[in-house]
């Protein structure tokens, strides 16, 4: 049986006890890593405001609920890639520090730029997707987003989580949803990648990208 998820291992938080995370492991562009989403969902949660921007529900906050936290792992994701390209700290932002309305103020006057919260927003939507673009090119299928099977089939044996499996299929299912992506294939849908102002250049001859 794998015990990995796109080649990479997990670490040593057990995703079972933690769906946000699960999710994260399973969905990351570079295989089962905690830091690429970052989700802070089970660990001193969101505040209301911050639930209401994201568009999630409140028991997001709920370390073993696993509704909304599609959406809200997307959300991180996107957060961390604007992060990253801006060579934020992931400890320091790790709440609401990590959040585009924090961090535009501190870009702009840098930069002497003008940025937006939405263009944030989209700087770290568009750089998830041509991750995710880039990846089907070379051969990623949306059954490459899972979890090792014991996470899947073998529940906890004790503990606060005792009984425990990951519920990634609904998760999966919201996740893809909010992204934009086609189920089936995996890809982004047109609609969402002319939000994205993203265009895909196809080779006629190869049917490739």
């Amino acid at each position: 049986l794998r015990s990995d998820s796109k080649g990479l291992e997990p670490p040593g938080t057990d995703p079972r006890a933690y769906p946000a995370w699960a999710l994260g492991y399973a969905t990351s562009s570079r295989g089962a890593c905690h830091m690429r989403a970052y989700s802070v969902f089970e660990f001193g949660g969101v505040q209301e405001d911050q639930a209401e921007r994201m568009g999630v529900p409140m028991l997001v906050n709920e370390r073993l609920e696993w509704k909304g936290k599609g959406r809200g792992v997307a959300f991180f994701e996107d957060v961390r890639s604007l992060g990253d390209s801006l060579i934020a700290c992931r400890f320091v932002a790790r709440n609401s520090l990590a959040f585009p309305e924090e961090q535009v103020g501190i870009l702009n006057a840098i930069t002497g730029l003008g940025f937006t919260v939405k263009e944030l927003d989209l700087v770290g939507e568009r750089i998830t997707n041509l991750e995710r673009i880039f990846n089907l090119r070379q051969g990623l299928k949306p059954e490459d987003d899972t979890l090792p099977a014991r996470y899947l089939k073998e529940p906890l044996q004790d503990g606060a989580s005792k009984g425990r499996v990951v519920p990634l299929e609904p998760m999966l299912e919201e996740y893809y949803s909010a992204r934009g992506w086609d189920r089936g294939t995996g890809w982004p849908s047109e609609a969402r990648l002319r939000d994205l102002d993203l265009t895909l250049q196809h080779d006629t001859d190869e049917g490739d990208l």
